[in-house]
């Protein structure tokens, strides 16, 4: 499978300010090893959000871990591809 977001891409990004993310939110995240990533929600913990990744040689989700809520940039709304 494809990567969903290639370099050059821009995406359109909403703070996330008094809500929680819901499971398939494709969130970015200030990731403490990675810098900024862009993932999917795969479930959410009391302990942290469980994220995955759409394409099979990105991230796993063991080698992300748990995130904290707080490390949490925004909610992409919108995804514009880069031009060919």
């Amino acid at each position: 499978m494809q990567p969903k977001f290639q370099a050059g891409d821009f995406v359109l990004v909403r703070k996330l300010i008094f809500k929680k993310p819901k499971v398939n939110d494709i969130l970015i995240v200030n990731h403490p090893h990675y810098g900024q990533i862009i993932k999917q929600v795969k479930s959410v913990k009391p302990n942290g959000i469980s994220m995955c990744s759409s394409n099979k040689s990105g991230l796993s989700e063991q080698a992300i871990g748990l995130v904290n809520p707080a490390q949490i940039i925004g909610k992409v709304i919108h995804h514009f591809s880069k031009s060919i």
